[in-house]
């Protein structure tokens, strides 16, 4: 009975544990306000998508990504957002208008491969664009600008 009752404790650390412990900050939003820090489980709730797509910043690895548009993520916190502010762990900061042409290929991406991102997938969440393909070296300055991971903090703009 007492291994059973260990066995059963230690399964469910186990599956929990699985989610990345990192947080992520949500600023300025106008729904769900009550979801100012949430861990990266939380984006199950937001529409998301199952695609593969090229990582140029993995060796143009094919990896199936789990994500949302960035378009479902102003529909779940901010609807009226001109913008969104997204800074990773090292407070590098990307700034994505909502009305580009680029942001409707823009996507949050949560899960790799079937699995929770970890730092070392540069996660917990990460921006990537569906469809680009493999980009060619020359162009990976101006594709890649968007581009931000490990991200910890979303903030939402509305001017």
């Amino acid at each position: 009975m007492k291994i059973v009752i260990l066995s059963l404790a230690l399964f469910g650390i186990s599956a929990f544990a699985k989610i990345p412990r990192q947080k992520i900050k949500i600023v300025n939003q106008r729904l769900h306000k009550e979801h100012k820090v949430v861990r990266v489980n939380y984006f199950t709730n937001i529409p998301s998508e199952e695609f593969y797509f090229v990582d140029p910043y993995q060796k143009n690895k094919k990896n199936k990504a789990l994500a949302f548009s960035l378009e479902s993520l102003f529909k779940h916190f901010a609807p009226d957002a001109k913008s969104v502010k997204l800074t990773a762990v090292n407070l590098y900061q990307v700034i994505i208008q909502r009305s580009t042409e680029r942001a409707k290929t823009t996507y949050i991406m949560y899960k790799q491969d079937g699995s929770w991102m970890e730092n070392s997938d540069l996660g917990p969440l990460r921006v990537i664009r569906k469809g680009l393909g493999i980009i060619p070296n020359d162009k990976i300055t101006k594709e890649g600008i968007d581009w931000i991971w490990m991200i910890n903090e979303i903030s939402f703009i509305y001017e």
